[in-house]
């Protein structure tokens, strides 16, 4: 058995290495859902959008190889008892709800999640 040591792996062209047909978390994000949203953390992110009250899609920078991922999200706010659904999802994006013990949508303090999947 041969053992690999390294501090960092890139790509032959000097960038981030692509993690392809491993089932490890291909993209994470952390975001400010109230006020103006912003990511507070991300990888494999290229941006996020407030779509309407407390609906909010996560647009990957790189695409997976077929919709057929697998997106998890969740909420950090346990004081109102939020929760964060995934509604939609595409190679490129996952849409997310956050819904209030009310059912009523309400922007969230901290939405988050990841998906699995086989990059492009």
């Amino acid at each position: 058995m041969s053992t690999l040591k390294a501090d960092t792996i890139q790509s032959t062209g000097g960038g981030a290495a692509t993690l392809t047909k491993q089932k490890a978390a291909k993209v994470l994000w952390d975001l400010n859902g109230t006020g103006t949203i912003a990511l507070l953390d991300s990888f494999n992110v290229s941006s996020a959008a407030d779509l309407a009250t407390g609906y909010y899609q996560i647009n990957y920078t790189n695409a997976f190889d077929t919709a057929n991922n697998m997106p998890l999200s969740g909420t950090l706010n346990f004081v109102d008892l939020d929760v964060t659904l995934t509604i939609a999802k595409t190679a490129s994006y996952m849409q997310v709800y956050t819904l209030k013990s009310t059912n009523a949508t309400a922007h969230d303090s901290k939405p988050f999640g990841a998906t699995d999947g086989d990059l492009a």
